[in-house]
């Protein structure tokens, strides 16, 4: 398959804060790739690389084979972007916002786009500025997925909808990877509804990779271990990622290959999780990724 965005070692800093360390992370078409991680990680860097906006420091950054800053003019023509800090004006009409995207977006369908958004409440009149934040997001989100591109950026396209929109968006995002083969990268903190559909994770932690891998390898190699009442545990078998204890139980974040765990018997008193994506972020930066209500 071929790779879209090869990153290697890349590092970034504000004056003299560090934000990425030695970020390494390659994409292929066809995927959909989940970037989570608290505040302040580095994810809006991160895009802002990718979409230049911004250009490395240190380290390398690839699209299709292709230095970056080589890429710096054609960009919008295989990308679209939808991140914070790179919206219209408040007062641009929305039908002003879809002309002007017409114009890079090939075989873009203004009139149809236009009655999609008025059967969401989004007028073709109405400013940028009177939508609410869940329409904003949504009317940027899709017209992202409106035209033929081979890497699109999303920064939370569900912030603000509500749960019936978001499932739609983001059944269109993994609609849109497979029909155009295309690479979709997703920040977002609401890790349900990305793990419906996302094939590779990657959790960045104050600006480092935590974690990075297909998601149906992290399913089968990350565990919970329980062990109950003081029992004594074997714990060579597999790697502890994280452990915390209390009066009554341990608890492990443990990793090994699958046969292991299909084959380790622990005893009667320890106890073996399946782990979801959500409860291993937890683990590793100490947040939850639940959506604020």
């Amino acid at each position: 398959m071929e790779t879209t965005v090869s990153i290697k070692n890349l590092c970034y800093s504000y004056d003299d804060k560090q934000v990425l360390n030695d970020v390494n992370l390659e994409t292929v078409r066809g995927s959909v790739v989940a970037i989570l991680g608290p505040n302040g990680a580095g994810k809006s860097t991160l895009f802002r690389l990718i979409s230049g906006l911004l250009f490395p420091r240190s380290g390398e950054l690839n699209l299709f084979g292709r230095d970056c800053r080589k890429l710096y003019k054609n960009r919008p023509f295989i990308s679209g972007v939808c991140i914070d800090g790179a919206e219209p004006s408040p007062k641009e009409k929305v039908k002003t916002i879809v002309d002007l995207e017409s114009g890079i977006i090939k075989d873009f369908d203004k009139s149809k786009f236009l009655a999609e958004m008025e059967k969401s409440d989004i007028s073709a009149k109405q400013r940028y500025g009177e939508l609410s934040k869940g329409q904003k997001r949504y009317l940027l989100s899709r017209l992202t997925l409106s035209g033929k591109r081979d890497l699109i950026l999303l920064d939370e396209p569900g912030d603000g909808l509500d749960l019936k929109k978001r499932r739609e968006l983001y059944d269109s995002i993994r609609d849109y990877a497979n029909s155009h083969n295309a690479t979709i990268i997703v920040a977002t903190h609401i890790i349900n509804d990305i793990e419906r559909i996302t094939d590779d994770v990657l959790i960045l932690n104050k600006g480092k990779v935590s974690l990075h891998g297909e998601l149906e390898d992290i399913r089968e190699d990350y565990r919970i271990v329980r062990s109950y009442a003081n029992s004594k545990i074997d714990t060579s078998q597999f790697e502890i990622i994280a452990r915390s204890v209390t009066q009554d139980e341990t608890t492990f974040l443990a990793k090994a290959d699958y046969q292991t765990w299909q084959s380790l018997n622990l005893g009667m008193s320890i106890e073996i999780e399946p782990i979801t994506l959500e409860n291993l972020y937890l683990t590793i930066t100490g947040e939850t990724g639940e959506e604020n209500e």
